[in-house]
């Protein structure tokens, strides 16, 4: 893979290159000898004409820039979270609109948190939650979906669970808890936890990219729904570690605030439209994506 400006419908361009999952997109499209046209920060913050000339001519977008949501939740930092998805989703398409020759495809991430925690959310379903994290996935899909059914783009939303990966994200930190003998569960453990392996989420990335009937939204999680106690359960049952105490969620809201919510609530959400599509997922359920993380080096 080469990485560099190029018109060619074999080239793909990528936002959020420098986060945990564009870093691994990348090198999935460098080991593919893939052509990857990165948008940085400044791409996205600059004009969008100039950005409209980087993205001429490619063959698809991966939009997966965003700031962490894992961090305390000032009104700073929200406001910080919500822009980075929605302002940079409005001007990746605006750029988009400018372009002579247009992608086949725009991938923009959105997140399962759109979900309410009361019901089980295939990608038909609209009974979405009314927080801060549901609202910026509305308004981050609501400017991806400014290309609906336009200039023949392929458009998919993917609505991604918690990716579970060594190099990234929030399973080092898990693992670096249990590893201090905290974390068997947070609060009452009842709280959803729709999740994915990072094998799974790059090889759902290239089916998407290489199925050409593939559009729409697709929820990006592993078939199982699993709480938080089963996660706890199957880590301690994986790892042989046997932590000494949960994770008391006073202690959460006094490092996250407001964010405290990302730890003890979770939607119950299914694939549903992969699993119709036959997507060969390679780690279907906790038990597997632990044993291979746990097992392999970072």
């Amino acid at each position: 893979m080469t990485i560099q400006n190029a018109n060619t419908k074999n080239t793909v361009a990528i936002s959020g290159v420098t986060g945990f999952l564009g870093r691994e997109l990348v090198k999935l499209f460098f080991e593919s000898d893939q052509i990857v046209i990165p948008l940085m920060r400044k791409d996205l913050e600059g004009s969008v004409e100039k950005l409209a000339e980087k993205i001429d001519g490619v063959g698809a977008i991966f939009n997966l820039a965003g700031a962490p949501i894992l961090q305390r939740w000032t009104p700073k930092a929200k406001k910080k979270i919500n822009d980075s998805r929605v302002n940079t989703t409005r001007k990746l398409v605006e750029a988009v609109e400018l372009t002579k020759e247009k992608p086949e495809m725009f991938f923009s991430a959105s997140a399962t948190g759109i979900y309410d925690i009361y019901e089980v959310h295939d990608e038909f379903s609209s009974n979405y939650a009314g927080d801060f994290l549901a609202d910026v996935c509305t308004a981050w899909e609501h400017e991806a979906l400014k290309l609906y059914g336009k200039h023949g783009i392929r458009l998919i939303i993917g609505r991604l669970g918690v990716v579970l990966g060594n190099s990234g994200g929030a399973f080092p930190r898990i693992k670096k808890a249990m590893n201090f003998g905290i974390g068997n569960k947070i609060g009452d453990g009842f709280q959803s936890f729709p999740f994915i392996h990072i094998s799974d989420f790059l090889s759902i990335m290239w089916f998407l990219w290489k199925k050409s009937s593939c559009t729409g939204v697709f929820n990006v999680v592993a078939p199982q729904m699993i709480s938080n106690y089963e996660f706890a359960d199957e880590f301690n049952e994986v790892t042989g570690k046997k932590p000494f105490m949960n994770v008391p969620v006073w202690a959460l809201k006094a490092a996250f605030g407001e964010g405290v919510t990302m730890f003890t609530t979770g939607p119950k959400v299914l694939p549903g439209r992969l699993k119709e599509e036959n997507f060969p997922f390679q780690y279907p359920d906790i038990n597997s994506t632990l044993k291979d993380l746990w097992n392999s080096k970072p």
